[in-house]
């Protein structure tokens, strides 16, 4: 009965720690490869422009433009925190194709289009 007990205590501690150091490296990983930010559009296929930049970078400020062809038809400054998201709507810009969006965070730069 004792050595039941031994067994089972050992097996206990051991899938404790075991999950222990699971969380931890998960959370020490997670924490490391989280530096980037995207932009995509809410609808990609249809007649909406909207589009959201999606931050888990150290970055805090990011500077968007909207582009028809060779017109400029939109541009402003968005904070952002870390973990946030946010949706931009781009006003008078419906059916308007093909549409450019280069949205930029001060050292890189990233586009997506609408044919």
């Amino acid at each position: 009965m004792k050595s039941q007990y031994i067994i089972i205590t050992i097996t206990i501690i051991t899938l404790v720690i075991s999950i222990l150091f699971l969380f931890y490296t998960e959370q020490k990983q997670r924490k490391d490869s989280q530096d980037f930010w995207s932009i995509y559009f809410v609808d990609p296929i249809g007649s909406d422009n909207a589009f959201i930049i999606d931050n888990a970078s150290k970055k805090n400020l990011f500077i968007y433009k909207v582009h028809s062809k060779e017109k400029e038809l939109e541009s402003n400054d968005i904070p952002l925190n870390n973990g946030e998201q946010k949706l931009i709507k781009v006003e008078n810009s419906k059916n308007i194709k093909p549409i450019t969006i280069t949205v930029t965070d001060g050292e890189t730069e990233k586009t997506i289009e609408k044919k």
